[in-house]
């Protein structure tokens, strides 16, 4: 054997030792690759394990934690509504007054009224049906004058034509009267007030709402200081027409009716009736708060004098308490006691119904006073044009709302 021969066959044999020793170890490394294949499964599957577990327990904690949140949630969002609602009502009740509730308009104070007159679309001026006032001379004029109630003055500018044109002027005089009644000497003298001075005192005391200062004025202004009646005078006038009325026919006419209308109106005062009912107590260094109630029907009105505004001054005036017919008021709780019926007075529901709209913001109040004050003004029109009936068009409800 050559040397060249020893030399393949020597690379021969490390070559078949070399692949021999590889193979041994490709097979460690499939054993090898095998077993980590399994542990990698194992480890997938018990990361899928621990990942489900897990997302268990992430919702199982979401759900223990949201629900409370919830439920927090929700009990902050109904009180947020709660307090909500409550602003929205104490916004409502600050800003009610005497032109969108049934408010009298002394509790305005100095806060500026917008005026409630709804938009028309009528001519200005008066309207068809409408009683002017426009300077007439009466045609009973020659009876008026023999009755001693006018006078008539002629002033001829023509020098006796029988053809003219009369111009009029119309005004009043005021003259003192003295009358002297002669009768035999056996009483004394006696000077009194005669019935006119009397009258128009208490008329100007009453209707007109002057104070006692204010009437002795007038008269002297009027009278170029011939009739001054002291305020004691005048007191005494007032009280000798308070006695000589007869209030008994008018109670009967409003406890005979079928619907009495009543209210009350704040005054201030330096006497009002005591808490009796029997007599007067005297304010010193103040005035007092008293209370006019009117019982009225379409014949009769009644005025009572009262200090409080309570149950006790209704049952003293002993006219609701015996009445038994329809009461229209304004949501007065003390008047619900009385009478069988009651009926809402208009003006006061017109401004409930504002009230509700434009402070509540309910829309359907906005549109019920719209449409009864389109019934009230197609009744107006009714009256004036002496209509007895309705149009059917015009009893369409449903229309007019929507």
């Amino acid at each position: 054997m050559t040397d060249y021969n020893r030399g393949i066959f020597k690379q021969l044999t490390e070559q078949t030792e070399r692949a021999e020793r590889l193979e041994g170890e490709n097979r460690e490394l499939r054993v090898e690759n095998t077993r980590l294949r399994k542990q990698v499964t194992n480890l997938e599957d018990k990361i899928d394990a621990l990942t489900a577990n897990l997302d268990a327990r992430i919702e199982v904690a979401v759900a223990k934690a949201v629900i409370p949140l919830n439920e927090e949630i929700g009990k902050k969002d109904g009180q947020i509504q709660k307090a909500n609602d409550e602003i929205d009502r104490l916004k409502a009740v600050i800003n009610k007054d005497s032109n969108n509730s049934s408010k009298p308009p002394s509790d305005n104070g100095f806060k500026k009224i917008a005026n409630s007159r709804e938009v028309s679309n009528k001519k200005r001026g008066g309207q068809r049906g409408h009683k002017g006032h426009t300077l007439t001379i009466p045609k009973n004029l020659d009876a008026l004058v023999r009755e001693g109630k006018a006078k008539h003055i002629i002033q001829d500018d023509t020098n006796g034509a029988t053809s003219y044109v009369s111009d009029w002027e119309i005004d009043i005089q005021t003259i003192t009267v003295y009358t002297e009644r002669r009768r035999p000497i056996g009483e004394p003298q006696c000077i009194r007030y005669g019935s006119e001075v009397r009258a128009s005192a208490v008329y100007l005391s009453n209707v007109g709402i002057m104070s006692l200062e204010r009437i002795v004025e007038y008269f002297a202004s009027a009278t170029h200081g011939l009739v001054a009646p002291s305020e004691a005078s005048i007191i005494q006038f007032i009280n000798e027409a308070a006695q000589n009325i007869d209030t008994q026919p008018l109670i009967c006419d409003l406890l005979n009716g079928t619907v009495m209308h009543t209210d009350e109106t704040p005054v201030r005062t330096t006497e009002r009736p005591d808490e009796e009912g029997d007599g007067l107590e005297t304010a010193k260094h103040t005035t007092f708060n008293a209370y006019v109630r009117t019982y009225s029907n379409s014949t009769t009105t009644l005025l009572t004098a009262n200090a409080h505004k309570d149950d006790k001054s209704v049952k003293q005036d002993n006219i609701l308490t015996r009445f038994f017919g329809t009461v229209a008021q304004d949501h007065e709780i003390k008047f619900y006691k009385y009478g069988t019926r009651h009926a809402t007075c208009g003006e006061h529901l017109s401004r409930d119904l504002k009230g509700m709209h434009e402070l509540c913001m309910l829309r359907w109040a906005g549109q019920i006073r719209l449409f009864m004050l389109e019934m009230n003004e197609q009744k107006k029109e009714d009256i004036a044009r002496k209509r007895t009936e309705c149009h059917p068009l015009r009893l369409s409800v449903k229309a007019r709302i929507e």
